[in-house]
């Protein structure tokens, strides 16, 4: 008998550590996608549409679980016409964030996810008067953030696999930026996933 539960514990041991080392332990993901701003109101007149783009790396703590740090930039802007000038803006968004990430049907070929984190923002934004070259640009100081999204990742093959994902971004600017004391926009973004390397450890 104890040589059979002895048996049965390494062939345990040995089968969760082979498993192990065919875990993907770091991915890197690269999405683009459309960003629109929601608010506050004042900005959701004046900015149409834009442009995100992220990189980053997801540490896969397990098949489920996984802490993703992204460099996010999004880019949006404005062309109108007030009384016979045409006004162009622009608002630029260079955020670093740090989001847990959680996936549902772990394993299989289509994988919902949700995640959610907070971020660290730099704000540019610019505004010129063309026909009277008249321009001016202000860089605000760092403000913290959030970001929420969910998704859906489809595994192409075991190291690559594409996601589309729908989400909102948030700053909270600290001393009233642009006149307001937060930005939200939402994204939809379509996206690809790298699986760099696998653990060997368990």
């Amino acid at each position: 008998m104890k040589k059979l539960l002895l048996t049965l514990f390494v062939t345990i041991i040995i089968g969760t550590a082979a498993k192990a080392q065919f875990d993907n332990k770091i991915t890197a993901q690269f999405s683009i996608g459309v960003s629109t701003v929601t608010g506050p109101d004042g900005l959701t007149d004046f900015f149409d549409s834009g442009m995100s783009f992220d990189g980053g790396l997801q540490y896969n703590f397990n098949r489920n679980f996984s802490l993703v740090g992204l460099v996010k930039y999004a880019t949006l802007w404005s062309a109108e016409y007030y009384e016979d000038y045409l006004i162009v803006a622009g608002l630029d968004n260079l955020g670093i964030s740090l989001a847990p990430k959680y996936r549902f049907r772990a394993g299989k070929k289509l994988q919902p996810y949700v995640l959610g984190g907070v971020s660290l923002n730099y704000i540019t934004y610019s505004i010129a008067v063309t026909d009277l070259d008249l321009s001016y640009s202000e860089i605000f100081p760092a403000a913290l953030g959030y970001i929420g999204a969910a998704g859906l990742e489809y595994g192409l093959s075991n190291n690559i696999s594409l996601f589309t994902q729908v989400g909102t971004n948030g700053v909270l600017f600290d001393d009233g930026a642009l006149g307001y004391d937060n930005l939200s926009t939402i994204f939809l973004q379509f996206g690809l996933n790298l699986n760099l390397f696998k653990s060997k450890s368990l």
